[in-house]
């Protein structure tokens, strides 16, 4: 380059690049190239080796000083880690559910002297109404109630969780289907058996077409085995769920706008938003009570259930606010652990 650089002065860029490339073909010569035969390539197996040997050397001559500095570093990665999960649990609470962003529960605000009161529990009636008057709104709407049951099938009998609901709600939750399907749910003598609670009657054998008993009911044939909803479902511990059909005694209790004790469930169509639907359906229930504390009717989107709560009709951070405050406490861990790994290593 310095030859170059000369040249470039003397005789001129074009002759100067010229021989500069000629100069740089005469240098590919083997003797510069080709690796001598006697030198080798570094061994990084052995390098690294004899590191790990040095390192352990140290730790073991420095017991005390080692176990305090790495115990310490790794306790609190270890609690970092374990508050990670939980953080990840409850951020994804109930997102297994295919349509998540599509269910909603729906509630009623009450005026009670000055202040705003949210109930979810509606009259059953709602939610025929909604699926008849608001069929391009919903794609799919339910009613329900849970509660515990004694439920038998021949000599086995327990005592479960489980949820009445009309035939659309297996469909809003989507289920996850280990034998049969959810669409067979439609027959009013049908029923719908978690995996652990068909195990726990049957066994291994194939329960569809068998038949078990909820209290003093009739006889319900089973028609399709679902798997166990997560822990982190707001439908965890559902076992089964059968026609709602069954807590009516006749048809005209079915409706009675003035008994509150079901939860109605929705699946929004493609085309609507729950804003556009809050504001359709809420003067639904006032319509036909005409009560003076004049409810109004509201969708809960399946995103806010968990961490969210009413407070004045207003949804909140609820468990929200405590979900900051432990992961705020881990990264403080994880932080304060690396700072007194930094400060013992550089004392020493």
């Amino acid at each position: 380059m310095e030859l170059y650089a000369e040249r470039k002065e003397r005789i001129g860029k074009i002759r100067a690049d010229i021989e500069f490339v000629w100069d740089v073909i005469l240098l590919f010569r083997p003797g510069i190239i080709r690796l001598s035969e006697n030198q080798k390539p570094l061994n990084t197996y052995d390098m690294f080796k004899s590191y790990f040997k040095i390192g352990w050397r140290n730790l073991l001559k420095n017991k005390g000083y080692s176990f305090i500095n790495i115990g310490g570093l790794a306790l609190g990665m270890l609690v970092s880690a374990f508050i990670g999960l939980w953080v990840y649990d409850e951020v994804t609470f109930n997102q297994q559910h295919k349509n998540y962003l599509q269910i909603a529960r729906v509630v009623s605000h009450v005026a009670i002297e000055g202040e705003t009161i949210t109930y979810s529990s509606l009259p059953h009636p709602v939610a025929a109404e909604l699926r008849n008057d608001y069929n391009n709104t919903f794609k799919a709407v339910a009613s329900t109630r849970f509660g515990e049951r004694i439920i038998s099938s021949g000599d086995k009998v327990f005592t479960r969780r489980g949820c009445f609901a009309e035939f659309a709600f297996p469909e809003i939750v989507t289920l996850e289907m280990n034998e049969g399907n959810y669409e067979s749910f439609n027959n009013p003598s049908s029923i719908l058996l978690s995996q652990s609670l068909a195990e726990a009657f049957f066994g291994d054998p194939d329960p569809l077409g068998k038949e078990v008993k909820i209290g003093n009911a009739d006889v319900l044939q089973i028609v399709g085995v679902y798997k166990d909803f997560p822990p982190n479902s707001s439908f965890y511990g559902i076992t089964y769920i059968a026609p709602v059909s069954l807590l009516f005694a006749n048809n005209q209790a079915m409706d009675n706008w003035l008994s509150s004790s079901f939860e109605i469930y929705v699946s929004l169509s493609s085309n609507s938003s729950f804003e556009d639907a809050s504001n359709k359906i809420s003067n639904v229930l006032f319509n036909h009570t005409q009560e003076g504390t004049k409810p109004r009717l509201f969708l809960n989107p399946m995103e806010r259930w968990h961490l969210y709560e009413f407070r004045n009709g207003k949804s909140v951070g609820g468990r929200l606010e405590l979900v900051l405050m432990i992961s705020f406490i881990g990264i403080f861990i994880l932080a304060l652990a690396c700072i007194n790994f930094v400060n013992l290593s550089t004392a020493r």
